[in-house]
């Protein structure tokens, strides 16, 4: 099989790339081959994304890219903002690896995206958004979890003052991914041991990094 170029027409779609932890407006796709065609001579092809400003993701294929929006609606739920988080494998998240909330978040606000949070159409003012976790302490290891459907917090910590500097930053990540917006995060925990520590992060003021 040959490679071709498919042209797309506007709505251009916004995706996101769980594997890389990306974001780009597809305007084109490149259909070529893939490896396993090479090797085994079958029909199987991958479909290249080429976003914005004619940029292609080589080592991506679409149909493994989650559809965020389309160009004339740029918004998308903040449970599919939070499932993207959720989606992104621990290895490439700081710092480890490169990816954070306010990366992905950074992304979305150049892309013109909005993230539309929970009941705020419905409400005026300041937001007061629940987010409970799931805290403990393992073989050594301080670790943090919570459900689908709040803030995302997870990640595994050699103290528990590591852990509690990982969860304020994680915190102060979604204040600085949103200037615009007037929220605040309330933390809470069914396990007494941690309650102190979230009580104390929720009483330290998120200080701008501007």
């Amino acid at each position: 099989m040959q490679t071709h170029l498919l042209k797309l027409e506007p709505p251009y779609k916004f995706v996101f790339d769980e594997e890389h932890g990306r974001v780009g407006k597809v305007i084109a796709v490149l259909l070529r081959p893939s490896d396993e065609e090479k090797n085994f001579d079958n029909d199987r092809t991958i479909s290249v994304p080429i976003v914005d400003l004619a940029y292609t993701w080589d080592d991506t294929d679409l149909a493994q890219c989650r559809i965020l929006c389309d160009e004339f609606n740029p918004r998308i739920s903040f449970d599919t903002y939070i499932c993207c988080l959720m989606s992104v494998k621990k290895d490439k998240w700081l710092p480890n690896g490169f990816f954070s909330v306010f990366y992905f978040s950074s992304q979305l606000n150049e892309l013109g995206i909005e993230v539309q949070f929970p009941g705020e159409e419905e409400k005026e003012g300041e937001l007061t958004i629940e987010t409970k976790l799931h805290l403990g302490n393992k073989e050594g290891k301080w670790w943090v979890e919570n459900f689908f459907g709040y803030f995302y917090f997870g990640g595994s910590y050699e103290s528990r003052e590591r852990l509690r500097y990982g969860i304020l930053e994680r915190r102060n990540d979604y204040y600085r991914s949103f200037p615009q917006k007037r929220f605040t995060i309330n933390l809470s925990t069914d396990n007494a041991e941690f309650q102190d520590m979230l009580d104390d992060i929720n009483n330290t003021p998120y200080n701008s990094y501007e």
